[in-house]
């Protein structure tokens, strides 16, 4: 049998899908099976087909078919997907399938469960079932596997397959987070019959027949129940909840009860919309929400509204008898769901519409970090500040990238989740957003200071070549722009007797980082802040050499060779931590550059593979390339700031030439070495040609031609690092014996010099 069910006028513009299912009772007899499908379906009607899978034998209870027709489906559902499945009319039944045709429909993404999933046949228009012919039979299809992934749809003409058939569509809907399902076990019922009477409020029953065989395999049937979106009494469409009041009242009448009931009378702004409100009062009069009381010919709508559609009847809106309120006339007498203005005081059943607040009752579906925003008739998602709506999910704003971001004209804009950093370019302190400067150091002493550039220096207890009295109380007073590093090249004081101490802030009430005694050699030392003070004091007893400690403001770029050095793996402080370089490019004009940068006049090697120990923490830089002529190695190009493709395993190092010709030419002058952190002149006690032909090879030079004393070529200042030299072929000045460090009896008169061969 079939019948026909046409939708309300132009109430879809596009071909809708259909959901069907039966409700199927025979009195005075078992269940018998019904199959049901769709035909001829259009944007304004469809048949439904029922069919019993034996003959026809005798009269039925009501046979109720529950449809749902739609072309987008709300949010509230929790439906994951719609579409239909279609079985060509090219496509053969066969054996391996039972003479059924299947097919698997893969998910776009997979799903956290097997979702439920919804199916309708859609026979073609060149397939008409004919009931009581014997062209074809009825159609079933059934689902066979429901994955997170995919599900497999079949379908199967009881009748058998004659060769001649359209294309068969079934149409699917997927619906997820609302799985419900009934297990059904073999039984030893002939037919698997049960008593289908019909649906309540409270259950509803199943029924299932395997239609030709005595007996069925385990089996489970998969269902969605599609709750209320509105409260009790209200429908919901498209974003609204409606009510229907069936008692008449006046147009100011029905908007008070409206208002009560936080609603307004109806305002439309589609065809679609019209239609369904009229069709809440089977097709007869009832109250719109649009009138012209307070300026005639200016209809607004009672909720405040965009006017922006209307349905006029004929030669409407005509102000006859000063009709100021707006009704619908419905579908009787061929009205065609058009309007028509009336009288305000006439009495006609009425709507109420309000706002459905997708957000309040959780029905709505946006990304796990975006806030669900109403507005009326829908809702949005709004993304964190700092990140848009992309699709499905919130994306970062790349503010650097779009030049939405505002820093110093000495500052750099770093992009982060949701924001962005500005940071002041290396060698620049500051906030980077509104102050980026140059670094700057002020230092006191109550002992030895020695500032050696506007942001590095020296300082130690007493001078150089002298043990420090008894009863000493030392203190310096560093303070700057910008972090303080301490870097200690000698330590040596009366072991838990004599202590050095050194606090973040600027005097000694500020937090101890440290206090040190003995002759173990302390790590570098940075502040927090932007102060640091160190105190000294000594007891009446033994005196010591105390220490030798340089200090230096710290910035981005600022770098250092590990163990304090000539020689050694290159570190870069960045983002306040030290980071290492990746050896990719690394080579000699790179660590030019570094020596350079670290006070040294070039580098003689440049080594790879983490020669000199593999590091920890950041690898900042990679891919450096390096001219050569810079001044430091940030101004050289490289990936990018911690941008890199290396394992500390990679990490670069250096070796810097640690002695010069000073006040002379390219291959004669004062001898000069750089020690801890300064450059200091050698003693010319025992200085002899060994020692000159050291100093000239490890230059570059083939030897040397004369070692002359006196300082010829000019006294240096302090400190006086080497005296009584005693070289005997090795390869640096730096290896060959002598006195110790700092360790002489000279002056600045007897500097030694050295004169090499070209």
């Amino acid at each position: 049998m079939a019948d026909s069910r046409s939708f309300a006028s132009q109430v879809f513009s596009q071909l809708p899908k259909v959901q069907v299912t039966v409700k199927h009772s025979a009195s005075n007899q078992s269940q018998d099976a019904m199959s049901v499908w769709i035909e001829s379906l259009s944007t304004g009607q469809f048949e439904v087909c029922l069919r019993e899978s034996r003959t026809f034998d005798g009269p039925h209870s009501n046979l109720l078919v529950n449809w749902m027709a739609y072309t987008n489906y709300p949010s509230s559902w929790g439906a994951k997907g719609s579409s239909e499945v279609v079985f060509s009319e090219y496509e053969t039944p066969n054996a391996r399938n039972s003479y059924a045709l299947c097919k698997n429909i893969n998910f776009t993404s997979p799903l956290y469960e097997p979702p439920v999933v919804l199916t309708t046949v859609l026979n073609g228009p060149n397939n008409r079932v004919n009931i009581g012919s014997q062209v074809k039979g009825p159609l079933v299809s059934w689902l066979e596997e429901v994955t997170k992934s995919y599900f497999r749809v079949c379908i199967k003409d009881d009748a058998g397959h004659d060769g001649q058939r359209a294309n068969i569509n079934v149409d699917y809907l997927v619906v997820g987070e609302v799985v419900a399902e009934i297990n059904l076990l073999p039984n030893n019922k002939a037919y698997g019959l049960y008593s289908c009477p019909f649906i309540t409020t409270s259950g509803f029953r199943i029924c299932v027949k395997e239609v030709f065989v005595n007996r069925f395999d385990p089996l489970t049937v998969s269902y969605a129940v599609l709750a209320d979106i509105c409260l009790e009494g209200w429908a919901y469409y498209k974003g609204y909840c409606y009510r229907r009041i069936s008692s008449c009242d006046s147009w100011s009448g029905s908007q008070a009860t409206c208002a009560t009931l936080g609603a307004s009378l109806p305002s439309i702004h589609s065809q679609e919309e019209n239609v369904y409100i009229q069709s809440l009062h089977g097709g007869d009069h009832s109250w719109l929400g649009l009138s012209d009381r307070n300026t005639e010919g200016t209809f607004v709508w009672s909720d405040g509204s965009q006017f922006n559609f209307h349905y006029w009847a004929s030669h409407q809106p005509n102000n006859f008898h000063d009709e100021d309120c707006v009704h619908t006339l419905g579908v009787l007498k061929n009205h065609k769901y058009r309007w028509n203005d009336v009288n305000c005081s006439d009495c006609h059943k009425f709507t109420c519409k309000k706002d459905y607040n997708e957000c309040k009752d959780f029905a709505y579906d946006c990304p796990v970090n975006a806030t669900c925003v109403n507005n009326v008739g829908s809702y949005s998602c709004q993304c964190p500040a700092g990140f848009r709506l992309n699709g499905r999910n919130c994306t970062d704003i790349d503010e650097c990238s779009s030049g939405s971001f505002s820093c110093h004209s000495r500052g750099q804009c770093v992009n982060i989740p949701g924001s962005y950093d500005c940071k002041c370019l290396p060698g620049y302190v500051g906030d980077g957003k509104t102050n980026c400067e140059a670094p700057r150091l002020t230092a006191s002493s109550s002992c030895v200071l020695s500032k050696l550039t506007r942001t590095s220096g020296y300082f130690r207890i007493t001078q150089f070549g002298s043990q420090y009295s008894n009863n000493m109380d030392c203190r310096w007073n560093f303070s700057s722009n910008t972090k303080i590093e301490l870097v200690f090249h000698s330590f040596s004081t009366e072991s838990s007797i004599d202590f050095v101490s050194v606090y973040d802030g600027g005097s000694v009430s500020s937090p101890l980082i440290r206090k040190m005694s003995g002759s173990s050699l302390p790590p570098p030392i940075t502040s927090s802040s932007n102060n640091l003070y160190v105190k000294f004091s000594s007891d009446g007893t033994n005196a010591f050499d105390g220490f030798q400690a340089t200090y230096r403001v710290l910035t981005a770029g600022s770098i250092r060779i590990s163990g304090n050095t000539a020689i050694g793996r290159i570190e870069v402080y960045y983002d306040g931590q030290w980071g290492t370089v990746c050896d990719d490019a690394w080579d000699i004009n790179d660590a030019n550059v570094v020596c350079r940068q670290l006070g040294y006049t070039r580098a003689k090697r440049a080594y790879s593979g983490a020669t000199h120990g593999q590091g920890t923490g950041p690898i900042w830089m990679d891919d450096l390339a390096c001219s050569g002529s810079e001044s430091h190695v940030y101004d050289c190009r490289h990936r990018g700031w911690g941008n890199h493709d290396c394992t500390h395993s990679r990490d670069a190092s250096v070796e810097c030439l640690s002695i010069r010709l000073a006040n002379g030419g390219a291959n004669y002058g004062r001898m000069e070495v750089y020690h801890n952190g300064q450059w200091g002149t050698v003693c010319d006690d025992s200085w002899d040609m060994n020692d000159a032909d050291v100093v000239c090879r490890e230059l570059g030079f083939p030897s040397a031609s004369s070692a002359p004393h006196r300082a010829r070529y000019g006294q240096g200042s302090d400190p006086i690092w080497m005296d009584n030299v005693r070289c005997r072929g090795d390869s640096s000045l730096l290896n060959c014996a002598h006195n110790g460090w700092g360790s002489h009896n000279c002056g600045h008169g007897e500097d030694a010099s050295v004169i090499c061969n070209t």
